[in-house]
């Protein structure tokens, strides 16, 4: 049940507190929800937005 909610809230936008950072573009931090492991950008607040808007060509400059 508990995995059911985690996923509905990742659904509906509301992705996990703990986040794992996985990068930086110059100007935001990249970080992955540790629930539905979607990457996508930290705001000011530390809230995850536009969880799978960001490719993967977003973090190929970070691994070089």
């Amino acid at each position: 049940m508990k995995e059911f909610i985690k996923r509905l809230f990742c659904k509906i936008g509301w992705h996990s507190i703990g986040f794992e950072i996985v990068g930086f573009d110059g100007a935001s931090q990249i970080a992955k929800c540790t629930w539905c492991k979607g990457i996508g950008l930290l705001d000011s607040q530390g809230n995850l937005f536009a969880v799978g808007s960001i490719g993967k060509a977003s973090n190929d400059h970070n691994q070089a």
